[in-house]
C-alpha cells in the first residue's frame, strides 16, 4: 500500500481560476493505483474560496501557507496522520510539498509505524539541514526503512518558500542528511512544475523503483 501527502493548498478555490483539486489532490500519475485501492491520500488542509481581489493579492496565498504550515504541527493533524498510516499498514510513502513537513513532524513525535520501509520525499518544503529524530536514525541504521529526497534547484513555489522562510528547502537543493538519499529530477512542462512532477508516468515509476529497491542510476 501507498500512502500519498499532498502539500500546501490543494482546497482553495481560487476564483474563477483554479477549482480545489479533487479527491486525488493532483497525485494524478497514481489515479489507477487509487482506484484499485493499491494507494490512498491523506487529505488535509483548509478549505476556502477567494474572489478575485484577493487571488490576486499575493498575501492571500501567504495567510493560507502559514495557517497551514501552522496546522501541519498541531496536535489534532498529527493525530490525524498517525492514525490514517496505522489503519491503511502503507509499506511506503510518498510526500509532497508541505507535506513532507507534516510528515517529519510525525516521525519527530515518534509516530512512524514500523510498517513503513520506505519514505519518498518529493519537492519537499523542509529545511534544507533539519535533523532526523535519533529514534528515526536508529530504524535507518538497523535497514528498516529507507528515506529519499526527489529534488530540483528550479521549483518556482519551493525559491517562494525559500523568500518566505528565509531557510532553503530540501526540495530545491538536496538534504544535507546522510541518512537520506537525494535524487535530482529534472522538473519540466511549466510554468507550475512544483505540481507538474504529480502528474508524470516517469515519477510514477520512480516511485515503484525505489519502493522496489532497484537501482537509481
Amino acid at each position: 500500500m501507498l500512502v500519498l501527502i499532498h502539500g500546501f493548498g490543494t482546497q482553495i478555490e481560487q476564483w474563477k481560476f483554479r477549482k480545489p483539486l479533487d479527491e486525488k489532490r493532483g497525485f494524478l500519475a497514481f489515479s489507477e493505483d487509487i482506484e484499485q485501492g493499491k494507494a490512498v491520500v491523506f487529505t488535509w488542509g483548509i478549505q476556502q474560496e477567494f474572489d478575485f481581489v484577493e487571488v490576486i493579492n499575493p498575501l492571500t496565498f501567504l495567510d493560507v501557507y502559514k495557517k497551514e504550515k501552522e496546522m501541519s504541527e498541531s496536535k489534532k493533524m498529527l493525530n490525524e496522520l498517525t492514525n490514517f498510516l496505522e489503519t491503511y499498514q502503507p509499506d511506503t510513502v510518498v510526500c509532497h510539498s508541505m507535506g513532507a513537513f507534516l510528515l517529519w513532524n510525525v516521525v519527530d513525535s515518534g509516530n512512524l509505524p514500523p510498517c513503513v520501509k520506505t519514505v519518498i520525499l518529493v519537492q519537499a518544503d523542509v529545511q534544507t539541514n533539519r535533523e532526523l529524530p535519533q529514534h528515526e536514525k536508529a530504524v535507518i541504521e538497523d535497514g528498516n526503512r529507507k528515506w529519499y529526497n526527489i529534488y530540483c534547484q528550479w521549483d518556482n513555489a519551493l525559491l517562494s518558500s525559500f523568500a518566505v522562510n528565509q531557510a532553503l528547502p530540501t526540495g530545491l537543493v538536496g538534504a544535507q542528511n546522510k541518512y537520506i538519499t537525494n535524487i535530482f529530477y529534472a522538473l519540466e512542462k511549466g510554468p507550475n512544475f512544483h505540481e507538474e512532477i504529480l502528474k508524470q508516468e516517469k515519477f510514477r515509476d520512480l516511485v515503484y523503483r525505489l519502493r522496489n529497491n532497484e537501482r537509481i542510476d
